[in-house]
């Protein structure tokens, strides 16, 4: 056997491997134990999502279509803007309630804004001043990715006035542990729901 056909022998156990503890270490997921309560209406909403208007990949459209097949009720698109932009109103697209924010980006952090008028000039710049424009423009401001591990992401005005906090937030929490990046990538061909659950954990800030 030559040494090509080692390496490659050696490659594809250790692929095995890797891919066999990301299945071990994957949590399974949970078993529902009983029918839910019909008196209970349940809404699925998909927060803090970017299209193509900043640095998402999808349309409206598409993303509307992919949340119809998700089972999702609701999306709330917060695509990076100086909140000057007229927001889309809220509309169905395939079903789905698409409704159109904005994410902003302070000295401070990022702040969502949610059903706000568009702003007479850019909003930016200090973190206070922005929430406060947000709130007088008759909107909700959402303190986005408090805890990111990218310190230009992470909220750093805690006196400002916004009304929400961002509690989870997938792309921060795969950056605060890369290594559990790699496990979610091994294991998403078998289990995807798992594997993409698996890495989000109760911010500890």
């Amino acid at each position: 056997m030559g040494p090509q056909r080692r390496r490659w022998r050696r490659w594809v156990a250790l692929a095995f491997v890797v891919a066999a503890a990301a299945w071990a270490t994957v949590p399974r997921a949970a078993v529902d134990a009983g029918r839910p309560d019909p008196s209970v209406n349940e809404v699925r909403l998909a927060y803090h999502v970017h299209s193509r208007r900043s640095d998402g990949t999808g349309t409206v459209a598409t993303i509307a279509a992919a949340a119809a097949r998700a089972g999702v009720h609701a999306v709330v698109l917060t695509d990076h803007g100086d909140a000057t932009r007229p927001s889309d109103p809220p509309a169905y697209v395939d079903g789905v309630l698409m409704i159109d924010a904005v994410e902003i980006s302070t000295w401070g952090g990022h702040l969502a804004a949610i059903g706000a008028r568009p702003s007479p000039y850019p909003l930016a710049g200090e973190p206070d001043a922005v929430a406060e424009d947000v709130v007088r423009l008759g909107g909700l401001a959402v303190v986005a990715h408090p805890s990111s591990a990218k310190e230009a992401l992470r909220w750093k005005s805690w006196d400002a006035p916004f009304q929400a906090i961002e509690w989870l937030n997938a792309d921060s929490e795969w950056r605060d542990r890369p290594q559990a990046l790699w496990r979610a990538l091994a294991a998403y061909a078998w289990r995807p729901a798992e594997a993409l659950a698996g890495l989000v954990d109760v911010p500890s800030a």
